[in-house]
């Protein structure tokens, strides 16, 4: 993160001979396999930088923003066994996002896969009245950066306090 802040340097899941970086480089950048920060979204802002932990953290905002729209507007769900498939998919959504606290998985298939699933869900799911469209706007990039820099202090003031 310290040698390229904005654009990080890419998702390291294997070590790379071709990576770009001197022997030098690697070694002011501390660039070893072995070190991870066992917190995706940490994990993220590392190997991506701002940015590409920014789009991280907003992957996950947003996949729980799409399942909370379906009671903030109160729309019913017509097909019943969608209905009863809400619940599920909002814990199993919230248990995978509070999992990634602890573990270094953000560039694993399962993570795509949970993050996708809401979206899927709202795109098959009929509801009356329709909900509006999730839209990728002014407000939604503020949430973005609000819940990054939010992620950001608190995994700072968790490792500033708490370590032993």
């Amino acid at each position: 993160f310290r040698g390229r802040p904005v654009f990080g340097v890419g998702p390291r899941t294997t070590h790379r001979e071709d990576d770009g970086f001197s022997a030098e480089e690697r070694k002011a950048l501390a660039y070893d396999n072995e070190l991870l920060a066992h917190n995706s979204y940490l994990q993220a802002f590392a190997d991506l930088g701002l940015l590409g932990g920014f789009c991280f953290v907003g992957a996950c905002l947003l996949a729980m923003a799409t399942l909370i729209r379906f009671r903030r507007y109160e729309a019913a769900i017509v097909d019943p066994g969608q209905r009863q498939l809400l619940p599920y998919l909002f814990g199993a959504l919230t248990a995978y996002l509070m999992g990634m606290m602890s573990l270094s998985i953000c560039y694993l298939t399962p993570t795509y896969f949970i993050l996708a699933a809401p979206v899927a869900f709202a795109r098959t799911t009929v509801t009356e009245p329709p909900l509006p469209p999730l839209r990728l706007d002014r407000v939604a990039v503020r949430n973005v950066l609000v819940a990054g820099i939010g992620v950001l202090v608190l995994v700072y003031l968790c490792v500033k306090f708490l370590r032993g």
